[in-house]
């Protein structure tokens, strides 16, 4: 499996540029006071109504799992098998997240959370997150797009650096 050596430096800019439109969408699509790290920066909240917002909120997921997918593949290097690991985990993870929204789940995972994560940055929001957030299946549906193009991204990458290499 070909190193994504002059490649790397490209798929990086590139998804970190995204995670950067992903907040923008953010503060766009959403309401600030609604997302921890919008929250931090405006703390009054900022949000403004877009027609097709619906669509838009659910960018950020295609987004996020795509990037996280290209930074963990270049980090990782992986074979074709490793890259199918790293786009199962990053599914099970997003998945997770977003099914923990659900009404059905999220007061269930509320009472699992530790005590000690109040103390820490991001934890002590876990169970704000499940039990105010709202599972999307639309969500969903941009997580699997995001990790089916992440994979045909780093695969038609791969091809290109063996053939060119």
């Amino acid at each position: 499996m070909a190193a994504f050596g002059r490649s790397g430096r490209i798929l990086s800019a590139m998804a970190l540029g995204l995670l950067l439109l992903g907040g923008l969408v953010y503060l766009v699509c959403r309401n600030s006071a609604s997302v921890y790290f919008l929250a931090s920066i405006f703390p009054e909240a900022v949000g403004y109504s877009m027609p097709a917002a619906t669509v838009c909120s659910s960018v950020p997921s295609f987004i996020h799992i795509y990037a996280f997918i290209l930074l963990t593949a270049i980090v990782l290097n992986p074979s074709r098998a490793g890259l199918i690991l790293i786009c199962l985990g990053w599914i099970a993870i997003e998945l997770f997240f977003e099914f923990g929204q659900h009404p059905f789940f999220a007061q269930y995972l509320t009472e699992m959370i530790p005590a000690w994560f109040e103390d820490f940055p991001f934890l002590e929001v876990a169970d704000t997150y499940f039990l105010t957030g709202t599972f999307d299946p639309l969500d969903v549906l941009f997580i699997l797009f995001g990790t089916a193009a992440a994979l045909l991204t780093l695969h038609k990458v791969q091809r290109w650096e063996v053939d060119h290499a």
